[in-house]
């Protein structure tokens, strides 16, 4: 149980480590809300090609950021 609550943890710190404009399109399309993505992705103006180019570029830094400071 506990590596479970380690896990979350090493995600929400990374995360907070992406810049914010990728960090905001990650947050939409990863956790969960009660109002569809594609609402939150237009009440943020955040049109469908900058969604996909920020949401790339956040999953490498997510990704690069992880692996450097939370891997073993």
């Amino acid at each position: 149980m506990l590596q479970h609550i380690d896990e979350a943890l090493a995600c929400q710190r990374t995360l907070a480590k992406v810049p914010e404009l990728e960090r905001k399109v990650l947050t939409i399309l990863y956790v969960p809300q009660r109002l569809p993505i594609e609402a939150q992705l237009r009440l943020a103006h955040i049109p469908p090609r900058l969604c996909q180019e920020r949401h790339l570029r956040g999953l490498r830094m997510f990704d690069n950021i992880f692996k450097r400071h939370f891997a073993p």
